[in-house]
This record gives C-alpha cells, sequence and structure tokens, in this order.
C-alpha cells in the first residue's frame, strides 16, 4: 500500500501496489552448445543463399545494345569462406553473427547466347554482417 499526500492541496491517494515477481530466466545452454546450433544455422542460411543465387542466375534481366548485350546477378561466396561468431552468450537473449561476402557478376558478350555462355566475373564485393538472436531454443 502506498499513501500519497499532495501537501497543500487536501488531496490524499492512496493506491495498492502489487509487485509482480520476475519470472525466472531460461536456462541459457552452454558456450559449446550455442557455438555448435550457431554454425548449424549459419551453414543452413549459406544454403538459403545458394539457392537465391541459382535464382538470380536464372532470371538475368539482359541489356541488349547494337555492340554487346550485358547482364547481372547478386550472388554470394560459397563454401566455407563465411564467419560465424558468438556474440553474447551468457546473457537472457544470447547473439551471433555471420559474415559472408555479397557478390555482383557480370556476364556479356556480342550476342544474347554469347552472354548466356560467358562465364561470371565480379565486378562488385560487399562484406554482409547477419545478427542472430538464439530465442525459444534456435537461432533467428
Amino acid at each position: 500500500m502506498v499513501r500519497l499526500s499532495l501537501a497543500g492541496l487536501g488531496v490524499v491517494a492512496i493506491a495498492s501496489v502489487a509487485v509482480a515477481q520476475a519470472e525466472p530466466a531460461a536456462r541459457v545452454p552452454s558456450d559449446a552448445v550455442l557455438r555448435k546450433a550457431l554454425e548449424a544455422r549459419c551453414m543452413q542460411r549459406m544454403e538459403e543463399l545458394g539457392q537465391v543465387e541459382k535464382s538470380n542466375a536464372e532470371q538475368i534481366a539482359w541489356e541488349i545494345s547494337p555492340i554487346a548485350v550485358r547482364g547481372t546477378y547478386t550472388g554470394f561466396v560459397s563454401g566455407e569462406q563465411h564467419v560465424c561468431a558468438l556474440g553474447t552468450s551468457q546473457s537472457a537473449q544470447p547473439t551471433g553473427t555471420m559474415r559472408y561476402q555479397e557478390v555482383v557478376y557480370e556476364k556479356a558478350g556480342k550476342t544474347l547466347s554469347a552472354a548466356q555462355g560467358d562465364e561470371a566475373r565480379p565486378i562488385e564485393i560487399n562484406e554482409i554482417t547477419e545478427i542472430f538472436i538464439y530465442r525459444d531454443g534456435a537461432w533467428r
């Protein structure tokens, strides 16, 4: 019970204050368990990005001019060339990051057929960092 008096105003307010007990914090897995789960999530994400790259390569919007055909698409450095790092792990919401490269590739040729058969060349590389939060037993 709280008693509040606003001096000089002749007003007295009485309020009942309920104190909520904090819920016990969810148990956070060990760093080793979090790291293993994060690496699995990163591998899953790289597989997802591989599918995005494949789809992008199949849907190139070709720029056709009188002298050449050119097209670009976005891809990602594949394989083991990504970096996963566990951030804060002993908090209620552990975090982790994943770094990889996003690459803009170009294909070109004198004809559409030649451009489609051309080997993709990187023309732009961007460093990407994704942040994951461990919640409800999984990295999200």
